[in-house]
């Protein structure tokens, strides 16, 4: 039986093994097409892990259905994690802001919720989903006397942006429309 990258994730605490980091390190894993093989597994649990995976089979069929099963994985782990907890969050705390009638909801979204950067279509698609989600819950709860509005921050050094942001390229490319300082902001900047 087949099973995700997220119950491999949970089984590998289980199991004791520690949780570790793959951000940012390259994988390349031979043998990763096949259904039930051991390429497959290490694929997924790397992905999991936050690898960029480079993954390579003698059979290109069965090899384009491992990657699109493990797009599919990175898809419901970004939405989860950035647009569907913040509807199920925002719902919790809107049921005692009723009872109260007022309230703030202050939702982060994201610029790439407005612009299209190349290689982050999971992740701005769920800041899209959280910016329109926004203004969907404003209107439908501003009768309870709650607000609710978003956020949409560009560029921020943070853990997340901090290994692209450090290369001098990437950093000229992403302030040079920035008007006035030409500088990325911090997450104080936000706060």
């Amino acid at each position: 039986m087949a099973q995700g990258a997220c119950w491999t994730v949970c089984e590998t605490g289980n199991m004791g093994i520690p949780r570790f980091d793959l951000t940012g390190k390259v994988a390349i894993v031979t043998g990763a097409g096949g259904p039930a093989g051991i390429g497959r597994a290490i694929a997924r649990t790397f992905a999991a892990y936050g690898a960029k995976l480079a993954l390579a089979d003698i059979d290109e069929a069965m090899l384009a259905d491992r990657v699109a099963e493990i797009q599919e994985e990175t898809w419901n782990s970004i939405v989860d994690t950035d647009m569907k907890s913040v509807f199920f969050l925002s719902t919790l705390v809107a049921t005692h802001m009723k009872e109260r009638e007022r309230g703030n909801i202050i939702n982060l979204s994201s610029m790439t919720a407005r612009v299209a950067p190349a290689r982050m279509v999971p992740y701005m698609t769920a800041k899209a989903g959280v910016h329109q989600m926004t203004r969907g819950l404003a209107a439908e709860w501003g009768r309870f006397n709650i607000r609710v509005n978003c956020i949409c921050p560009g560029y921020i050094l943070s853990s997340m942006s901090e290994e692209f942001l450090t290369d001098p390229k990437a950093y000229e490319a992403v302030t040079r429309p920035i008007p006035y300082n030409r500088k990325v902001g911090y997450p104080m900047d936000v706060a």
